[in-house]
């Protein structure tokens, strides 16, 4: 996991186009391993707060699971972004 953090550093995707500042923020505390109690602690915001941005999250990534978020940003994977990009600028 370590070397998967270090090649995401080293590409430094800037997901600006789809995420919003926030779920930008908790996306990365995300990939640091922190749960949703911490990651709620860290940026002064409840669970729920935590939850509602990580379920808009993985529905702008495409995918259905916590897990397979962190994957998918770790590695790079992004082709449900695109999907996600393209629905907003044509509706």
């Amino acid at each position: 996991i370590s070397e998967l953090r270090s090649q995401r550093a080293d590409s430094a995707t800037d997901y600006s186009p789809i995420l919003t500042r926030r779920e930008r923020e908790v996306l990365g505390l995300l990939t640091e391993g922190l749960d949703n109690r911490a990651i709620a602690t860290k940026l002064f915001i409840s669970e729920a707060t935590v939850k509602f941005h990580l379920h808009n999250i993985m529905d702008k990534f495409g995918v259905r699971r916590r897990a397979a978020l962190v994957a998918t940003v770790l590695r790079g994977n992004h082709r449900g972004t695109a999907d996600y990009l393209s629905a907003v600028h044509d509706g």
